[in-house]
């Protein structure tokens, strides 16, 4: 494989300046647009069910195929960025976004936001693992670390502020959907500015076309702890599927709260996750590995009670446990396996993580969703929580099983987690 000379090469930059803090922020704030996006719509979703009466299958269905499209994207394209630049792809996804938001503002049946939430996942899909690569490659090296699990926070935190603005907006303004449309487009184009402002980081492999075939970019050397850090990631991203995908109807069919109490409840979980992501980016990665996977079984068990016995509390203190094992857990595995990518690595490999999360996150909450046209609600979110707390126990079995010096990597040849040198095939991977 040849390797085109980067645009910017990490390697060259050597500390902070105003322009480089700049653009990571702004970028940083572009990736909560993406998706803050995505997660307005849980509330808007039960606004509209009321509005134009349509059912909980229709429901879920508004909620999974935003993650199916976005699975569909990041296998095909989520590796792109690696070929024909970061900036291209970027302002191609938040393009789209702009257009599904139209969608949605103007759509007149159930149909319309179903189509405008497939078209959010496409672009939603090539955002993500580009924006979390972007920003790993464009701080100093001393940084990247920090910056790359803030980066992969920024998801979660966006879907947290997302549901809890728009669920506010639907309790109190005239025309909910305008109110939040408005502003997540607003910052979209600040996003896009963002882009443009920031110096292109990818090392443009050649293959572009190629890379549209659907696969799972993961480097070989890094396979053994991607496949075990995958039960991690999988129960992170179900706890936000749970709270973002079923709470707002547990929270009002079965907890019996009203719109602005819902909202809180389901903002909880993604809005600790985020706050959780941030806090623990000095923890050894075994260490967060552990916690995030204790967090999200203790989260799991927890709901299993509170929805048998229809206690807030105890769905409160599930969604701050399982918000802890999210945040600290998925930042657990995202952390040392981008900092060990080589850069015409790192947009593949960040959409094959995606991709277990996005998966984790949307089909459980479609199977669900369709279980509840037949079991009760209630059953439903206690079969979905048994199966969370089943997930998170055996990643935790995988983590805490694991002793010794490679502890934080186990399952990975020596040398395969150090961080990778900048701009070229180091470690003997071949050309």
């Amino acid at each position: 494989m040849s390797e085109t000379t980067a645009v910017l090469s990490a390697g060259s930059i050597s500390g902070w300046t105003a322009r480089s803090r700049g653009y990571t922020a702004l970028n940083l704030l572009g990736s909560l647009a993406v998706a803050a996006a995505a997660g307005a719509g849980s509330p808007l979703f039960v606004y509209e069910q009321g509005r134009w009466g349509f059912g909980d299958g229709t429901l879920t269905v508004m909620f999974s195929v935003y993650a199916f499209t976005l699975l569909l994207t990041l296998l095909t394209a989520g590796s792109l960025s690696d070929h024909v630049g970061r900036r291209p792809v970027m302002v191609g996804a938040i393009v789209l976004l702009i257009v599904a938001c139209g969608i949605h503002l103007w759509a007149t049946s159930p149909e319309w936001v179903i189509v405008s939430r497939a078209v959010q996942g496409v672009a939603t899909g090539a955002a993500n693992s580009t924006f979390t690569a972007m920003v790993s490659e464009t701080v100093p090296p001393r940084s990247r670390g920090r910056l790359t699990q803030i980066a992969g926070t920024a998801p979660i935190g966006g879907l947290a502020l997302g549901a809890l603005f728009a669920g506010i907006a639907t309790a109190v303004a005239p025309e909910p959907v305008l109110a939040v449309v408005a502003p997540v487009v607003l910052l979209l184009v600040v996003a896009i500015g963002a882009v443009f402002f920031t110096p292109e980081s990818s090392s443009r492999v050649s293959g572009a076309w190629r890379s549209l075939v659907p696969h799972i970019a993961v480097p070989r050397r890094l396979r053994p702890e991607f496949l075990r850090g995958a039960w991690l990631v999988s129960a992170a991203w179900m706890s936000s599927g749970l709270f973002l995908g079923l709470m707002p109807s547990l929270a009002h069919h079965t907890l019996q709260l009203d719109t602005v109490a819902g909202t809180v409840l389901v903002f909880l979980q993604p809005g600790v996750a985020a706050v959780a992501g941030l806090v623990s980016t000095g923890l050894a990665p075994r260490t967060a590995a552990v916690l995030g996977a204790l967090g999200c079984a203790v989260g799991g068990i927890l709901m299993v009670v509170g929805i048998a016995t229809g206690s807030t509390v105890i769905v409160v203190v599930a969604a701050i446990a399982a918000g802890i094992g999210n945040g600290i857990g998925f930042a657990a595995v995202l952390r040392p396996l981008s900092a060990a990518a080589h850069t015409h690595e790192r947009g593949g490999l960040m959409a094959a993580i995606y991709v277990v999360a996005y998966l984790s996150y949307g089909v459980p909450a479609l199977v669900a969703g369709q279980l509840a046209t037949v079991f009760a609600l209630p059953a439903t979110g206690i079969g979905y929580a048994a199966f969370l707390a089943a997930v998170a126990l055996v990643a935790l079995a995988l983590r805490a099983g694991v002793s010794g010096p490679g502890a934080s990597t186990p399952g990975v040849s020596a040398g395969a987690l150090t961080p990778a040198r900048s701009g070229g095939l180091e470690q003997g991977e071949k050309k």
